[in-house]
C-alpha cells in the first residue's frame, strides 16, 4: 500500500492494482489498466519524484510506471523478482532477487548499481532499502542479513 495523499492510496498484489479514494465516509476504488503491459504479480510500490509518479515492481523483475490507473511503461530492472522500490533525493532505488540495487534518476536513466551478492553468504535477495540521515544505505536481505552503514555516497546532482 502507498499513499499519494491523505485521501488517495494504491493497493497491489497477485495480478491486482487498485486506486482507492476516500471522500468523507465513502471509499471507492478503480482497477488498474495494464493495456499492452503483461499482467504479473505486483510485489512492491512507491510514489517518487515529488510524490507524483507511481512505480510498481513485479515478479518478473520489471518496474512499471503508472499515470493514474494506467500502466504507461514497463522496464526490466532485475533478473528475478523486483522486491523493493524506494526513493530519496530525487533518485529511485530498486532492489531485486538478483542482489542488485539499481539507482535511477527522474528520467529513468540508470545512474548506478550496488552489487550486494559479494557482501553476504546468505540469499542476497534485497527485501528492504532505507536511508540514514547521512545518506548511508540500510539494506535488508531475504536470507536474514541486514547491511547497515556501508559507505556508499551517491552524487545526487548528475
Amino acid at each position: 500500500m502507498a499513499f499519494k495523499t491523505n485521501n488517495e492510496f494504491v493497493t497491489i498484489g497477485l495480478k491486482h492494482f487498485k486506486i482507492w479514494t476516500l471522500n468523507g465516509r465513502s471509499l471507492t476504488s478503480a482497477k488498474g489498466i495494464f493495456g499492452s503491459i503483461p499482467i504479473e504479480s505486483l510485489i512492491c510500490l512507491t510514489y517518487a519524484f515529488d510524490n507524483n509518479i507511481l512505480f510498481t515492481g513485479d515478479s518478473k523483475g520489471n518496474m512499471i510506471l503508472w499515470n493514474g490507473r494506467n500502466a504507461t511503461k514497463s522496464m526490466k530492472a532485475h533478473n528475478g523478482s523486483c522486491y523493493v522500490l524506494s526513493h530519496k533525493n530525487n533518485m529511485l532505488y530498486s532492489g531485486g532477487q538478483d542482489g542488485i540495487i539499481r539507482i535511477f534518476n527522474n528520467k529513468l536513466e540508470m545512474k548506478d548499481s550496488i552489487d550486494i551478492t559479494k557482501m553476504t553468504c546468505f540469499n542476497p535477495g534485497i527485501r528492504s532499502i532505507d536511508f540514514c540521515s547521512n545518506n548511508e544505505i540500510l539494506v535488508g536481505l531475504k536470507g536474514g542479513d541486514v547491511k547497515y552503514g556501508f559507505i556508499y555516497k551517491i552524487k545526487f546532482h548528475f
